[in-house]
């Protein structure tokens, strides 16, 4: 499990922690503006023998649970879909001018049978697309098209070959992979790097649909990664030298970084335990504790201020690798955010957050601010920083899912891709 450690350390300098900024609601205004705009859009959807029938309904939910968001009309969102294995399924067909109406479109939908096919032959559903469906798009209408599947095809020369047609007819290409598809499949087959999104399981797959959403209007949310799947943990130091005022100060930053987050079970989740000389375990906030924004802000504001003797950094750091890192999801970013006011009590607690057990391991990007920032935090971090300000949503949407997922979705649009080198020592 890949894991972004992101230290505050701003306790000590109250003033310096600035209360975030409204957010207004023009990117949700942009994104409505987006979807009820005309646009042809074509679904190219895995129906070989490796996805069984549950899979292939989740698949198909998917499907209508993106256009549900569309405006489906004659001169509005046309919608066409193909499923294919070993060939094409042309009776399984809808084309752009099948339906005319959302409610009838996803009946339609809900009614396609699951074809078979023992081989995966992702070129041919992306050719018929080509051939058989945008050929009859609108001139001067956005197209887009999303192909589905759950393995690598069996001609990757032809899907690659197929894509690049795509690409070179002006078409925005998505790639949805799920499970065991490689790395190298869905970027062939996906427009650019962040048309690619990835879940282990098909019933992940509206873990990526806000994500597909804004990236089929080419809108970024604020902040970036507002919606994207995201396990964020904190670490909040409770110890005595911290002060019951900057505590609260340091649970007030918290609730504001949260407000940006879309909270619930499919897309960012929350984890939170206070430490000290211990950790405190008797309260304690876990992944699945809270479904929404405002339960999981007012068991933070619970937290009571224990004054604990010392800052032992390191136990804190592995309760959340024993407790918190075995529940976070494989294909969401993990981030954890230490809060503290002052430097490790022992450094060989601090040193024992590494693991190297199961391919999991952690890695620090510490950014400080205020007066005492330590030798420990500063040498975890890959970049020395000023004193200031140092940790918001919008840096944190810059992070990446752990390695073995890293490639195979893109949580921030700069594409940034991990370090491979674990600086938790």
């Amino acid at each position: 499990m890949y894991l972004q450690f992101f230290a505050v350390v701003c306790l000590v300098a109250p003033l310096m922690v600035m209360s975030a900024p409204a957010q207004s609601n023009c990117n949700k205004t942009e994104l409505d503006e987006c979807l009820a705009q005309p646009m042809d859009l074509s679904f190219v959807i895995d129906s070989s023998n490796s996805i069984n029938r549950p899979n292939f309904t989740e698949a198909l939910w998917f499907v209508q649970n993106i256009i549900d968001n569309f405006n489906i009309g004659p001169d509005k969102v046309r919608v066409s879909t193909i499923t294919y294995g070993s060939d094409v399924h042309p009776s399984n067909r809808i084309d752009f001018t099948s339906y005319k109406d959302k409610d009838s479109l996803k009946a339609a939908i809900s009614l396609i049978e699951r074809g078979e096919g023992l081989s995966t032959r992702t070129d041919l559903g992306i050719q018929y697309m080509l051939d058989k469906q945008m050929s009859e798009a609108r001139i001067g209408v956005r197209r887009v098209a999303v192909v589905m599947t759950d393995g690598d095809s069996h001609r990757k020369d032809l899907t690659r070959e197929q894509a690049g047609r795509a690409r070179n007819s002006g078409i925005q290409v998505f790639a949805v992979g799920i499970g065991k598809v490689s790395h190298e499949e869905l970027h062939n087959i996906a427009s650019e790097s962040r048309n690619v999104l990835f879940v282990d399981r098909f019933d992940q797959l509206r873990d990526v649909l806000s994500k597909l959403l804004y990236e089929t209007c080419d809108v970024i949310p604020k902040p970036p990664c507002k919606s994207e799947p995201a396990d964020i943990a904190f670490l909040i130091d409770s110890s005595v030298s911290v002060k019951l005022d900057n505590f609260k100060l340091g649970l007030s930053f918290i609730e504001e970084f949260i407000q940006d987050f879309t909270i619930n079970p499919n897309t960012v989740r929350i984890a939170a335990v206070m430490f000290s000389d211990k950790v405190h375990d008797d309260k304690v906030i876990h992944f699945n504790s809270f479904n929404n924004k405002q339960d999981t802000i007012d068991a933070i504001q619970a937290f009571d201020w224990r004054h604990g003797g010392r800052t032992e950094t390191g136990l804190g750091i592995q309760y959340l690798i024993d407790n918190f890192l075995p529940s976070a999801r494989s294909h969401a970013a993990l981030l954890g955010i230490v809060i503290t006011d002052g430097g490790q009590s022992e450094q060989e607690g601090y040193s024992s957050c590494r693991k190297e057990s199961e391919g999991q391991w952690i890695h620090h990007d510490s950014c400080w601010c205020g007066w005492r920032a330590t030798d420990w935090l500063r040498g975890a971090g890959e970049h020395s920083r000023e004193p200031g300000p140092c940790a918001d949503s919008h840096r944190l949407c810059q992070a990446q899912p752990h390695p073995s997922a890293a490639h195979r979705r893109y949580l921030y649009s700069s594409g940034r891709q991990p370090s491979n080198q674990s600086k938790c020592s």
